[in-house]
């Protein structure tokens, strides 16, 4: 219980974060707060812990961050069409009052953004060591390195599987692919 606690400590400034800047409602991180607790009560059970478990956590969360990332994507276009309504309303008025601007206080990135990917970093390294590193869970952390663009992971992921795994052939050649040829930037951006 005192870990579950600790774990759901450390969320409480990115998910502050998040409600701040109006990404989610406070009712949204009551919801995700209550769904976290439970699935990390589910994986701190003594017995009966299942590699399923872990995977339907990591799939809730990769949803939560899609969800994120649209709705940081919707306040981002609301706050652009505001700024120009503001700037066409400031040219209005700047023949009555010279030199007067607005500011927006609102900040386009801040810790939550980088929250739930890192929580998903954190879970996949819980999932890998607590059942031996099996390939398909190193295969599909890989993935979602690659798909979040988290390259900077992808060495140390395909290094420990490889250590694991040292005679899995699929293993070692996406792991080379991935060594000699990076990534293409063109071949991830939105």
């Amino acid at each position: 219980m005192e870990q579950v606690q600790s774990i759901l400590e450390r969320m409480v400034a990115p998910l502050k974060d998040l409600r701040d800047r109006g990404i989610f409602t406070q009712e949204e991180i009551h919801s995700i707060v209550q769904r976290r607790r439970s699935s990390e009560m589910t994986l701190q059970r003594r017995s009966g812990v299942r590699k399923s478990d872990y995977l339907r956590y990591i799939e809730e969360e990769v949803l939560l961050e899609r969800l994120r990332k649209l709705r940081k994507q919707k306040v981002l276009l609301e706050m652009r069409n505001k700024k120009r309504e503001a700037q066409e309303n400031d040219e209005e008025e700047e023949d009555e009052e010279p030199g007067r601007r607005k500011k927006h206080a609102y900040q386009t990135s801040g810790p939550g953004d980088a929250h739930i990917v890192s929580h998903l970093h954190f879970i996949y390294q819980r999932t890998l060591k607590k059942f031996k590193y099996p390939i398909d869970v190193v295969l599909n952390y890989a993935q979602f390195a690659r798909d979040f663009k988290s390259f900077h992971m992808m060495s140390r992921i395909y290094a420990e599987g490889l250590q694991h795994h040292p005679r899995e052939e699929g293993l070692w050649i996406e792991a080379a692919s991935f060594e000699f040829f990076g990534y293409v930037a063109q071949d991830y951006e939105n």
